[in-house]
């Protein structure tokens, strides 16, 4: 299925917003988690203006906000650089009000109390200026680049959350992209 039929059907289908860059020059930098992490965002922002990398060639997919830090700064700082960004389990459940952060951890675990504890703080620091702008990003952002077609998500396919990694299972991660694709 070819990317534009895709994205057609997921708009029919009133999916969260995608969104193509159509194609792209020069050198792409693609970043995710900066977790609140001001100073590790600004250092990221700073290289990429180092090396020449204009805001339309960057994009970060998700997790702006995690784990304390920063929150409010760190949303504002990547708003401010006019970046490309792919909504994230994070941002989704801050922007929808939602009662966690999404990722799924078990409950009990140390992941699971340490994120209700991120949550609850990240979710009174942020304003709602910031909420609404995490609820309205693309849940996937598509280019062009060197002829190729790529796609930026975060997580999995349909699973916003889901945690994939080198170590997945090649099997798994075929399945991924033809959910993703359509076939």
């Amino acid at each position: 299925m070819p990317v534009s039929a895709f994205l057609a059907a997921h708009r029919a289908a009133s999916i969260r917003p995608l969104s193509d860059l159509g194609s792209l020059d020069g050198p792409v930098l693609v970043f995710g988690g900066p977790y609140s992490n001001l100073q590790a965002t600004e250092a990221v922002l700073e290289e990429a203006r180092n090396r020449g990398i204009p805001p339309g060639n960057i994009i970060c997919t998700g997790d702006v906000v995690a784990y304390c830090g920063e929150p409010q700064a760190t949303v504002e700082a990547i708003r401010n650089a006019g970046i490309h960004v792919v909504m994230g389990n994070c941002e989704e459940s801050l922007g929808e009000d939602k009662d966690d952060c999404g990722c799924g951890f078990e409950e009990g675990s140390a992941c699971d109390l340490l994120s209700q504890q991120w949550f609850a703080y990240s979710h009174k620091a942020l304003d709602d200026d910031a909420k609404q702008w995490m609820a309205g990003l693309p849940r996937s952002l598509t280019f062009e680049i060197n002829n190729r077609r790529m796609a930026a998500i975060h997580g999995g396919a349909r699973e916003i959350g889901r945690f994939i990694f080198r170590s997945t299972k090649r099997g798994d991660k075929i399945r991924e992209k033809s959910l993703y694709l359509g076939f």
